[in-house]
């Protein structure tokens, strides 16, 4: 499966100020922090407290030089972003913890009351199907703050509905500018490029989306379906089995889907010959052949 790296969190900086060793071991202290707190506070972690105390704590140990730099303010920062861009990578709920401090700050209603006012108004209209009142609404609601993600997103599905496919991709970029984690956006516009037969660039939607969520089988079932249009059998199962594990768990009323998905998949691999593939994907994943 791809991965995708998480650039839209922070930026690459180059050649790092201190020996990638230390950032390491930053991370490593912090990232342990992060699990001794979430057993202690529930959900209520300052993840800042943890940043700080592992570059504390792997400074006391370092060298004459490496302590001279820290002085300085501009590599305190740069050493905090080399120190963020790590945990992003490798500590699970230093990402999902930034991701839902994003999540909230651009989610929330705009800071002016005019844009509000309007979005407010178009989602009123959006309920009654009455889609042309909802997109001047909607349009009213970004002329106020063009920095408004909700209202992106909301003007993006009264296009999708009135038939307006383009402009609803244009308005789903310009909600990933802003946000470019964003789970409504990422994941409508895979659905939008899936349902125009724009394959390629449906599947890097939900390949982002799956690596940003992971817990979310709505990514893996969308890939899914987009290999399954395609025939690609060889591909379709790492991302059908994931989906279709998270929906069973969850007792999703799609696990049916997902279910009737699997018995087409196994039909058309062995019409191919490629029914020793499928059970050794089925082993590979945890499934036991014959039973789900």
């Amino acid at each position: 499966m791809k991965r995708y790296w998480i650039g839209c969190f922070f930026l690459f900086l180059g050649p790092g100020l201190f020996a990638q060793d230390l950032i390491d071991r930053m991370a490593e202290a912090a990232c342990k922090c992060l699990d001794s707190l979430a057993l202690s506070s529930g959900d209520s972690i300052n993840y800042k407290v943890c940043l700080a105390q592992g570059m504390a704590v792997t400074m006391e140990k370092a060298g004459e030089e490496d302590r001279v730099k820290m002085n300085r303010v501009e590599n305190i920062r740069k050493t905090i972003e080399q120190l963020q861009n790590r945990l992003v990578q490798n500590c699970p709920l230093f990402k999902s913890l930034i991701l839902q401090e994003r999540t909230d700050r651009f989610y929330a209603p705009s800071s002016v009351k005019e844009a509000n006012v309007h979005f407010n108004q178009g989602v009123v209209y959006s309920m009654e199907k009455d889609y042309a009142k909802a997109i001047t609404e909607y349009r009213q609601a970004l002329k106020a703050d063009d920095k408004f993600v909700k209202a992106w997103d909301n003007l993006a599905v009264v296009y999708r509905k009135s038939e307006k496919y383009r402009k609803a991709l244009a308005c789903y970029d310009n909600s990933l500018k802003l946000f470019p984690e964003g789970r409504v956006a990422l994941l409508n516009k895979g659905i939008l490029l899936e349902a125009m037969k724009e394959y390629e660039p449906a599947l890097k939607s939900y390949q982002l989306y799956i690596h940003l969520y992971p817990e979310n089988p709505e990514g893996y079932c969308g890939a899914a379906r987009v290999y399954y249009a395609q025939q690609d059998y060889e591909h379709i199962l790492d991302y059908l089995l994931p989906a279709h594990r998270l929906y069973v768990e969850s007792n999703s009323q799609f696990q049916g889907e997902t279910g009737r998905m699997i018995d087409g998949v196994y039909s058309g691999m062995k019409a191919t010959g490629q029914e020793e593939l499928f059970k050794a994907k089925f082993e590979e994943y945890n499934f036991v052949f014959g039973e789900e």
